[in-house]
């Protein structure tokens, strides 16, 4: 089966690169990193990683919303690593 890390390499194009596994501690920790580049993000690149963009980052600024996406991401790898589902994690109040 492939994991979503090898899918990311496959369809990141130019918006995300540079993908390391930083620390892997058993099945608690796992610590991501990534470049992203801001000009090279749509806002399509929600949908075509199947993340939610919240109400609230609609009218935000691509930087800010092209941060967000490379997070739920990496979220997305980690929580793999850590053999757990894939999840919706929500902005903080």
């Amino acid at each position: 089966m492939d994991s979503y890390l090898s899918h990311l390499h496959k369809r990141s194009g130019d918006f995300l690169g540079d993908i390391v596994i930083l620390s892997e501690k058993s099945d608690k920790l796992v610590a991501v990193e990534a470049q992203y580049d801001v000009h090279a993000y749509m806002p399509s690149l929600f949908e075509t990683y199947d993340i939610d963009v919240p109400p609230t980052l609609i009218n935000a600024v691509p930087k800010r919303q092209s941060e967000f996406l490379a997070g739920r991401i990496l979220s997305r790898v980690a929580l793999e690593r850590l053999h757990q589902p894939s999840a919706s994690i929500s902005i903080g109040k």
